[in-house]
């Protein structure tokens, strides 16, 4: 790959605990440990919004720059072609902020989102530093709750039949395994 890309299919970020706890270090911050730098930077998300977005509309979230509007990924589905359409228009119109969860659409969303985005890699219109990709952990359903029933993680709460959540770091980590593991 060109300097600067990585491959989409290699695993995101994963939160990890804090392995070095100096004093030039804060405990409470979470390390970012990401194969290849498969992650969003400032460098990259101001980079790629300068040419598309003006000033006025873009927000800071820390480091990073992000369009004043998000693509939300709540209930798209892979099998619509409109839907990925959607996505990718917003992104090459300068939308770098993308929404979603392994519960939307018992993990459509996300392998929809992934998929847009190594086609869109693949065919060198952004680079993987320009979007950020927001997710969510702790909910239950669909099939991930089908594989739990039986053995549910500690400290679960059971929202109703078909909606558990729980948010013991254990499971959150097996969440974002999951989810990094579909791409």
């Amino acid at each position: 790959l060109p300097p600067g890309r990585t491959h989409p299919s290699r695993p995101a970020c994963l939160p990890l605990p804090a392995r070095n706890t100096s004093p030039t270090t804060n405990p409470r911050q979470p390390e970012l440990a990401c194969s290849d730098g498969a992650m969003a930077t400032g460098r990259g998300t101001l980079a790629f919004l300068d040419t598309l977005v003006h000033a006025s509309n873009i927000r800071s979230m820390g480091a990073l720059r992000v369009s004043g509007v998000g693509f939300g990924g709540y209930r798209i589905e892979e099998a619509n072609p409109v839907h990925s359409e959607a996505l990718e228009r917003s992104v090459l119109s300068g939308v770098n902020l993308i929404d979603t969860s392994p519960s939307y659409g018992n993990g459509g969303s996300e392998r929809l989102i992934g998929s847009v985005l190594e086609e869109l890699l693949n065919k060198d219109k952004i680079s993987r530093e320009n979007v950020v990709v927001c997710t969510k952990v702790g909910y239950i359903e669909g099939s991930e709750l089908e594989t739990v029933k039986d053995n549910p993680p500690p400290e679960c709460l059971k929202l109703s039949d078909d909606s558990w959540h729980c948010i013991h770091p254990d499971f959150i980590r097996r969440q974002i395994r999951g989810s990094v593991s579909v791409a």
